[in-house]
């Protein structure tokens, strides 16, 4: 004969604690998930301002680390083809000031303006810099040449209007591809010209930093537009001027709000901060307040804002 034993199912308490427990442990995992997935957004946010604004950084400072760099050429005075030099190179289209062959000004390897567009429409528009934010030029040449004497017959028939510089120790030459300097020159190099201009762009709404850049457009010197880093809401200098020409910096003061040579050829280090906006609001986050040549910005609108600044001396300081 076999024994059966009754069988018996949870009671009503018992059922009601452990639904109580499974609530509370899945509320607990889901809790711990949306403090995870907060986190992770949060460190993205942060994530991608680091990253925009070190890629900005670097562009900046390796202008103004080779600005004033015109190839094998010391001197710009011994370059022709230049703004000064009484036989400028053709007119550039969009120009920061066409009438006096802005572009060609080796002279003055930096430029910088203090919270103000300097420039014309044609060369950075009044309805797309941000007013309160710095500008910075800078005029260079490639460090690694295009053509050199012992290369053979440079070609540059997919250069058509792009500046060069012919460059031997002791002189130069710009020209606009495909034509080639008139003249001797013995162990030349070709460089390629460059002049760009940072601002704040404010296009469409959506603020970063773009540059000006001085390219081949329609076989001819042009000046385009580039958007170089999102984000960026602000963009500040200072410049470090040498006053006794010993080379390095005796005070920083602010940039002027117009062309000033005699301060631009004095400067032999320059230093720049850059503030970037998160493009999402981020939940629960604080006030913030930054302090930066020498004004006070404060934020409370849930969008992480990161301070980027550096200083950079410049290696090719006239």
């Amino acid at each position: 004969m076999t024994l059966q034993h009754p069988q018996r199912g949870l009671t009503l308490i018992e059922l009601m604690v452990s639904s109580v427990i499974g609530l509370i442990a899945l509320g607990a995992a889901g809790a711990v998930y949306l403090s995870g997935k907060t986190v992770y957004n949060n460190a993205e946010i942060l994530g991608r301002l680091q990253e925009n604004a070190r890629f900005a950084a670097t562009m900046i400072e390796d202008d103004l680390k080779h600005a004033g760099l015109y190839g094998l050429t010391a001197s710009f005075a011994n370059i022709t083809g230049t703004a000064v030099s009484g036989n400028p190179l053709v007119a550039a289209s969009n120009d920061c000031d066409s009438s006096n062959f802005w572009y060609l000004r080796l002279d003055v390897p930096i430029e910088a303006y203090n919270n103000v567009n300097p420039f014309s429409d044609t060369c950075l528009d009044a309805g797309d810099y941000v007013n309160g934010s710095d500008v910075l030029a800078i005029r260079r040449t490639s460090t690694v040449a295009s053509a050199t004497w012992n290369g053979g017959t440079p070609g540059y028939s997919d250069s058509a209007g792009q500046v060069f510089l012919r460059s031997e120790v002791g002189r130069g030459a710009l020209f606009v591809a495909p034509t080639t300097p008139v003249g001797s020159f013995a162990n030349w190099s070709d460089f390629q010209y460059a002049v760009r201009v940072y601002y704040v762009s404010d296009k469409d709404d959506i603020r970063t930093l773009r540059t000006r850049n001085l390219r081949n457009y329609g076989n001819n010197p042009t000046f385009i537009s580039r958007e170089i880093s999102s984000d960026v809401v602000d963009f500040q200098l200072e410049l470090g001027v040498d006053l006794d020409g010993d080379g390095s910096p005796d005070r920083f003061v602010e940039p002027p709000s117009a062309s000033n040579t005699a301060l631009f050829n004095s400067i032999v280090a320059v230093r720049y901060w850059l503030l970037t906006r998160a493009e999402r609001r981020e939940a629960d986050l604080p006030m913030q307040t930054f302090t930066y040549a020498g004004k006070t910005v404060t934020s409370d609108d849930s969008f992480r804002r990161l301070l980027t600044s550096g200083t950079v001396f410049l290696r090719n300081a006239h």
